[in-house]
């Protein structure tokens, strides 16, 4: 048996010694945003509120779970990644529009749908991370979207769609999430990468991201979303859907491409199957995708980091996500990964 099927504990996926503690966030009051444009030099001040998630024994509150962040003026002597972007910013206004109506579940608002490029929606979404940074907020890593060819030929978009985990936002795999509702919550059952050793360029292979893999693991994305976002640019402009994430018991090593595209993904709710297909048939290569978003996020000034975690894309699309289900995910011979609903 290849040294990647041997399950291992969770390695530590604790916060950095520089994330401020649950109580020191409460405290955290509006905020602003320096983010400069390369070609432009242009300053924007941007607006949002968070509230952190509350977990309490083993339960996690969604219904408390949100975008932004209250307004107050960040420390700018913090670190601030360089967001590079061909087009222009939209302006403040735009993007406190934009979560204002996500945060609160209204309809992206008319008169910004088909007004922002997916360009313009990729630099606010960094910008939205950049704040969330300069908080002392520890980010956990990296999310993809849209990995399926097909999927992506229908919408007319020829590349997969990323995102940014926060390390608040981890939930323990076992945890009972308690739902703010029934209605637009979703998972997705996913191959987890975790990083050994940081890796950023423009020309990063699917050979180097393996080599900086130090574990993998089975996982979930719970999402959230809205029948009124249709606009997918305004969507990912808001770090869109992603709400949480659990990872399963990892396993050290990572398999290579002709592996990964052979493993049998099987996803159960209530005992009902959901999924039960081969990786490759539903998905790119995760190795592959990885890639891709390395050298993405190399033109913006940002990289995977060691002990970060790659959400590599659904394996079952959308599925919707209802109180009292309980939820089974396994690929290949990795540990299974499990997750109960409740109201």
């Amino acid at each position: 048996m290849p040294t990647w099927c041997s399950a291992e504990a969770r390695p530590n996926l604790s916060s950095s010694p520089t994330e401020a503690s649950a109580s020191e966030r409460a405290r955290l009051v509006p905020q602003t945003c320096q983010v400069a444009l390369v070609r432009d030099v242009v300053f924007q001040r941007i607006h949002t509120r968070v509230v952190p998630v509350v977990v309490r024994q083993q339960h996690l509150e969604l219904s408390q779970l949100r975008l932004g962040r209250d307004d107050e003026t960040l420390n700018t002597t913090n670190e601030l990644h360089t967001v590079t972007n061909k087009t222009p910013m939209p302006d403040t206004d735009t993007l406190d529009t934009l979560l204002a109506a996500w945060n609160d579940g209204n309809d992206a608002p008319d008169a910004l749908r088909g007004q922002v490029s997916m360009d313009e929606a990729y630099a606010l979404q960094l910008a939205l991370l950049n704040r969330h940074l300069n908080a002392a907020v520890a980010q956990g890593g990296w999310k993809l979207g849209q990995t399926n060819a097909a999927l992506r030929a229908q919408r007319g978009e020829t590349a997969p769609a990323p995102g940014f985990l926060l390390r608040e936002n981890q939930v323990d795999a076992g945890t009972t999430l308690t739902l703010d509702g029934p209605d637009n919550w979703f998972i997705e059952p996913e191959l987890v990468f975790v990083m050994g050793a940081d890796l950023q360029g423009a020309s990063v292979s699917a050979d180097e991201v393996r080599a900086a893999v130090s574990h993998v693991a089975a996982g979930f994305e719970i999402v959230r979303t809205w029948q009124g976002w249709q606009d997918r640019a305004l969507q990912r402009a808001v770090n869109g859907s992603t709400r949480g994430f659990v990872v399963g018991p990892v396993t050290a090593g990572c398999p290579d491409l002709q592996t990964l595209d052979d493993l049998r993904v099987l996803c159960r709710a209530n005992n009902e199957v959901i999924a039960d297909v081969r990786a490759g048939d539903v998905n790119d290569n995760p190795l592959e995708s990885t890639a891709w978003l390395v050298r993405f996020l190399s033109e913006h000034d940002f990289g995977l980091k060691a002990g970060q975690i790659i959400l590599t894309g659904s394996y079952a699309g959308l599925v919707p996500l209802k109180p009292m289900q309980d939820w089974f995910a396994q690929i290949g011979e990795l540990a299974p990964v499990t997750l109960r609903s409740e109201r």
